[in-house]
């Protein structure tokens, strides 16, 4: 009985040790094909930290992995999807800036594009160009057995070539004639930047994602060299007209080759609806409103607050333009068909035919605008035409008041009809009918002092013509804020040394001519033009956060040195100290430390500010420090003396991973770093540090015209 026992405990011992030899054996089998080597890299949703820069890079499932764009996969020329993946997704692709080639295995059945749509609704849309991806690309490859897709001169079609799915952006073909099988193209992104597309041939059946310009933004502009348009005449959908395509009835603009050197545009008669987006706007010079034209659309608009251009509305549909003419900064003349009922112009200004719009400026000479009596709300955008005199007749509210000075840069003097329900002008200055609200002040060179009236509650945006020499500037009691929140103040008080408040002011105070909120905790504003090269921050002050500068230029012109309180944390600094040399942090402050002139955190283990104006050519890190804080250096502002960094021994990385750096420190010339940190190779050939933990690449310099930095191991 024990013998069988044992016989039968042995078979089953030889048995499980046949399995395990056999899925070991399989497992090798199976892997030997995946084992990565000198050139090719088999990535398998995990093993990125296996990366060596090897030229060719395998995906061997599918991933939805965005962390992909973190890494600089510059190296990578060819990317293949092996047997097994089922999706091509752009999204991940952000890093692969040298790839010149993509093969797709015969499993890959979806292809899926840059996230150029972001649908808002069902019906709606909002078609935006992301930053440029796979702009190297110049062909696709397919396994011949794949029954989802074609490569046909290396571009991307369906099975049955029936759609077009992707023309690589650097495909060397300039001229590329959509086969008479393509009846639609599969997204926006289809065209991603064509770099050498220069002649671009419309079959009969084709119809482009790209032509609808109620939902997109400039994506025409993605074809970077055009030229050419035609179009087979059986096209159901698409007219060309001088090389410029339209929609078949012509009354819509859709793509205007951007390489065509015409500044004489002349439309069809047929026009209705043009999208300023499309155009060449540097290039045109005369532009005639034919008889049927009607509106002016634009996607964008521009947010002055902001300083970016945005949807210019929530469904992100095309509105009219009210301001056309500010599109064309080439602009010289501008003709109307005789027989057009929708638009006028009257002393060099476009207006509606009723003349109760305001549209733009034509004669970009005019001196003197006066704003027609019929017009009763109206823009004034920036121009570069020189007028110094605008008349505001009895009924007229300008909506954008605020901006004037910043708008009309040359503008000395305002005439405004007595009976104007909205403003009021008393001497040099322009308010609105309470006289609450100072909207512009016209100052002289003469005038040194400018007392703001009592009763002003608040003060515009750019409440300072352009052409003053206030050194000194009165604040009432009434005054409640400044609105320092506006983007580059546009005060325009470049010559301001001094502030003075009035004692009954329940809302701000003036120390030594410097502004702060009443109880002196806020630095509000330190005057452009006060000669003072230390800068003691009073004992109360928590936050600089708020100050502006009421100038065009940057506040702290002349700060060399600044000396913070026992108060105030990092998050309380300002970010505008672009001259300062040295920061002083007292012993007393539990949050700040400043050694040689450099702030750091009270352990000092964190970088958080190196100043703009530092004077040493060299810049040793304390042995502490391992990370650097938001904002520890400005991109706005060069440094012409730092040339050699000598980094910590237990530095491990910038903030967030940070992989350009710094611009702005255009002589330095040395890094070093010691032996003992081994979070940090060199990267030799782009002269750039990495950064092991990610492997991601640091680099200081991106300008190719600087000299190369070099790297020195020491002690």
């Amino acid at each position: 009985m024990k013998k069988s026992i044992n016989k039968t405990r042995v078979r089953l011992i030889l048995t499980l040790l046949v399995i395990v030899c056999i899925f070991t054996y399989n497992r090798k089998v199976g892997s030997a094909a995946t084992v990565s080597d000198l050139t090719t890299f088999y990535f398998d949703g995990t093993n990125m930290k296996d990366y060596n820069n090897q030229a060719t890079f395998v995906f061997t499932c599918d991933t939805k992995d965005a962390s992909l764009n973190t890494y600089n996969l510059y190296h990578v020329s060819k990317i293949r999807y092996e047997k097994g993946c089922t999706t091509l997704s752009e999204e991940v692709l952000g890093s692969f800036s040298s790839v010149q080639t993509i093969e797709l295995s015969s499993t890959v059945s979806t292809y899926q594009p840059i996230s150029i749509s972001t649908p808002t609704t069902k019906e709606n849309g909002s078609y935006q160009l992301s930053s440029p991806i796979l702009t190297k690309l110049e062909k696709f490859i397919v396994d011949s057995d794949n029954p989802y897709f074609a490569a046909i001169d290396g571009i991307l079609y369906d099975r049955e070539v029936k759609t077009l799915v992707k023309y690589p952006s650097d495909q060397k073909y300039i001229v590329y004639e959509i086969p008479s099988t393509v009846e639609t193209q599969a997204s926006l992104s289809s065209f991603y930047f064509a770099n050498n597309l220069k002649e671009l041939k419309i079959n009969a059946k084709a119809k482009l994602a790209f032509t609808n310009t109620c939902k997109r933004d400039d994506i025409g502009k993605g074809f970077q060299n055009l030229t050419d348009i035609s179009v087979a005449p059986e096209n159901p959908y698409y007219s060309v007209v001088d090389h410029v395509l339209y929609n078949k009835k012509k009354t819509e603009l859709l793509l205007y080759p951007q390489l065509r050197h015409v500044t004489d545009v002349n439309f069809p008669e047929e026009l209705t609806e043009l999208n300023l987006d499309v155009l060449p706007q540097n290039m045109i010079k005369k532009l005639h409103i034919t008889k049927s034209l009607k509106r002016f659309v634009t996607f964008y608009s521009y947010n002055s607050v902001t300083g970016v251009y945005e949807p210019s509305s929530k469904d992100y549909n095309c509105k009219t333009m009210y301001d056309p003419l500010r599109y064309f900064f080439a602009l010289s003349k501008v003709t109307i068909d005789k027989g057009n009922p929708y638009y006028t112009i009257h002393n060099g200004v476009l207006y509606n035919k009723k003349k109760t719009k305001l549209y733009g400026i034509v004669d970009r000479s005019i001196k003197s605008l006066h704003i027609d009596k019929n017009v009763k709300k109206c823009q004034l955008k920036y121009t570069m035409a020189p007028i110094k005199q605008l008349t505001i007749g009895k009924a007229t509210q300008i909506t954008n008041i605020d901006q004037l000075a910043k708008n009309l840069t040359s503008l000395t003097k305002i005439v405004v009809d007595s009976k104007n329900p909205y403003y009021t002008l008393k001497k040099n200055s322009l308010y609105n009918k309470k006289k609450t609200k100072l909207i512009i002040h016209f100052g002289s060179q003469k005038e040194t002092c400018f007392a703001i009236p009592e009763g002003v509650k608040t003060i515009s945006a750019s409440a300072f013509g352009y052409y003053n020499n206030i050194k000194t500037l009165k604040i009432p009691s009434t005054l409640r804020s400044i609105p320092f929140d506006q983007m580059n103040a546009t005060f325009n008080l470049n010559h301001l040394n001094k502030y003075v408040v009035a004692k009954k002011n329940p809302y701000m105070k003036a120390v030594d001519g410097i502004l702060y909120d009443k109880k002196v905790q806020k630095l509000y504003s330190y005057p452009n033009r006060k000669f003072t090269s230390v800068y003691q921050l009073p004992k109360t002050v928590t936050s600089m956060k708020n100050s502006k500068s009421l100038s065009k230029n940057h506040e702290f012109q002349h700060v060399k040195v600044l000396k913070l309180n026992n108060k105030i944390k990092r998050e309380g600094i300002s970010d505008y100290l672009y001259k300062v040399e040295s920061y002083s942090a007292p012993k007393a402050n539990p949050y700040l430390t400043s050694v040689k002139g450099v702030l750091y955190d009270k352990k000092v283990k964190i970088l958080y500010k190196f100043p703009c104006g530092y004077k040493s050519s060299t810049y040793t890190m304390p042995a502490t420090v391992v990370t650097t804080g938001s904002s520890w250096y400005s991109n706005s502002v060069k440094n012409l003396n730092l040339k050699t960094w000598i980094f910590s021994k237990n530095f491990v990385s910038f903030y967030k991973n940070q992989t350009v750096l710094n611009t702005k420190l255009i002589n330095l010339r040395t890094i070093k770093m010691p032996i003992k940190n081994t979070n940090f190779s060199w990267d030799e050939q782009n002269s750039c540090l990495t950064q092991k933990k990610g492997n991601l690449k640091i680099n200081f310099n991106t300008q190719i015209y600087y000299p190369k930095i070099k790297f020195e191991q020491i002690k």
